[in-house]
């Protein structure tokens, strides 16, 4: 659901602040990191040229940028700036070892359901 609020303290006392509000249906099969890995591409698709990641201090960081701590290293940021598709940005950062992978695409076909990554 997309969202728009008005901050009523802080640093975005007054500011008109949009964002996206994602409501958890089904918690069992609800993968967090792929939601906002996808979101995040598709805000970009959206408006490339106005699309910015945070590079301020974040809480007790003040050198690694906050989404590259949520993901672990600078890939999936640089990735995504660079226009990467929402599966590209999941593969970086929830990767299946070759092993797997052709467990889960057999398991995937006999119960005909999507990939079930983080």
């Amino acid at each position: 659901m997309i969202s728009n609020v008005r901050g009523h303290f802080d640093k975005f006392s007054g500011d008109v602040c949009h964002g996206v509000m994602v409501h958890v249906t089904d918690a069992a099969t609800f993968r967090p990191v792929t939601t906002y890995l996808t979101l995040l591409a598709f805000a970009r698709a959206q408006a490339p040229d106005d699309f910015a990641i945070r590079t301020s201090p974040y809480e007790f960081e003040t050198t690694t940028p906050a989404l590259d701590l949520l993901t672990g290293s600078a890939a999936a940021r640089e990735a995504l700036m660079s226009g990467a598709s929402a599966e590209s940005l999941i593969d970086l950062v929830t990767p299946v070892p070759a092993l797997w992978a052709d467990i889960v695409r057999d398991a995937e076909a006999l119960v005909g359901q999507g990939p079930a990554r983080a």
